[in-house]
């Protein structure tokens, strides 16, 4: 993956966890402006879509859930370390 940052995998995994732009927000303490444009840079820097919005709920695609694995890995042993 190029250009990937933690932040980036955070963001994945609160989006899984809340399914909202607003509530990821509130648990990576940034603002919901914040959230949607950290997701548009992933979006753009992948290529490809990391959420789908289903009214107001973000639901992660095949791309998302594969960064989400990855978090799912990686955001553990950073936190290890």
């Amino acid at each position: 993956m190029r250009d990937i940052e933690i932040r980036h995998l955070q963001l994945v995994s609160e989006l899984q966890a809340t399914g909202s732009a607003t509530a990821a927000a509130a648990r990576l303490g940034v603002t919901q402006s914040a959230v949607s444009h950290q997701l548009r840079e992933l979006e753009t820097r992948l290529k490809t879509p990391v959420c789908s919005r289903v009214g107001k709920r973000l639901i992660l695609t095949a791309a998302g859930h594969r960064l989400l694995r990855v978090a799912q890995d990686v955001l553990p042993e950073i936190d290890r370390a």
